[in-house]
């Protein structure tokens, strides 16, 4: 157990910060926001859990950015200036390093997160009544699974990198590639592997597209969160995923039910979405200490 003096110095270090802070209000802002501006379909099918579904864009966005920024710097940077030298060594290992960083850090960002989720639930139940309290422990579980995630992320691509400079390279191309564009990526391979262009708003039932879409971790957040508020197996937003039981609108999102007629597969059930999110925090995490463990910090 010694990297808990590393996770103390991380959570003391980081609570205390702006930028944790300033996430925790974005987050609060934009979900008091966006439950007061659904579209009527939404507040008919969700009821009082539009205020659990508010949460989705903000926390989805606002999540992974503050990570990343936050992380980037947090092994590369100890490199840079020769800290690290001083805490490899008894008692800590580099391991312990890591995995204090890590816990430390995401647990750090937690209590801003449960801050905004408690300022906008009590907002919510004041302007639009009482929501599913079980929905929204677990959105607010599944949320700092979420942070997890991303802080394992970007503290892992720090530890494979020598410098504050690669890390941000590395934390940006992530965010670039998995959350900003990998719906565009998700076409680009159905068209390199079929040789067919994409009709998105007509899907063909392929398994492995759908499965492909899910593993992003913003995708895969999308898609257990969806399951909470039950609006269909889908791995867009809820907006996206319940337009596309409208008539009237059509959207962008592969939901599984519209496009199959059987029972889906496990891999492509809403609570793999569970299993994508842990593969998340392992895979990065494991690489980056690969790395570590042999890096010469001289």
């Amino acid at each position: 157990m010694n990297w808990r003096p590393v996770a103390r110095k991380e959570f003391r270090d980081l609570v205390r910060s702006k930028g944790a802070w300033l996430m925790g209000l974005l987050i609060t802002a934009g979900a008091i926001y966006l439950m007061g501006d659904e579209p009527p379909f939404v507040q008919n099918q969700l009821g009082t859990n539009v205020v659990l579904a508010a949460f989705q864009r903000p926390v989805g966005v606002i999540v992974p950015l503050t990570a990343i920024l936050i992380a980037y710097r947090s092994i590369a940077g100890e490199r840079v200036s020769g800290s690290i030298k001083f805490a490899v060594g008894f008692p800590q290992t580099r391991s312990d390093i890591l995995i204090g960083k890590i816990l430390g850090q995401s647990v750090a960002l937690g209590v801003p997160l449960i801050a905004a989720f408690l300022v906008a639930g009590a907002t919510g139940i004041v302007r639009i009544g009482l929501f599913s309290l079980i929905g929204f422990a677990s959105f607010l579980g599944l949320s700092l699974l979420y942070t997890l995630v991303n802080v394992s992320i970007a503290t892992g691509i720090s530890a494979a990198v020598s410098r504050p400079t690669r890390a941000a390279a590395g934390t940006f191309g992530y965010f670039l590639v998995f959350l900003l564009s990998w719906y565009r990526i998700r076409n680009w391979m159905y068209s390199l592997v079929t040789g067919e262009t994409l009709n998105i708003f007509t899907p063909p039932a392929s398994e492995w597209l759908f499965l492909f879409e899910r593993l992003s971790p913003i995708t895969a957040f999308y898609l257990i969160t969806n399951r909470v508020l039950g609006v269909g197996n889908g791995a867009s937003g809820y907006f996206n995923v319940l337009g596309q039981f409208q008539a009237s609108i059509t959207t962008n999102a592969l939901v599984y039910d519209l496009v199959f007629t059987d029972p889906a597969p496990f891999y492509l059930t809403e609570e793999f979405g569970l299993v994508i999110l842990g593969l998340w925090i392992i895979i990065p995490s494991a690489l980056g200490f690969h790395v570590f463990r042999t890096a010469d910090l001289s």
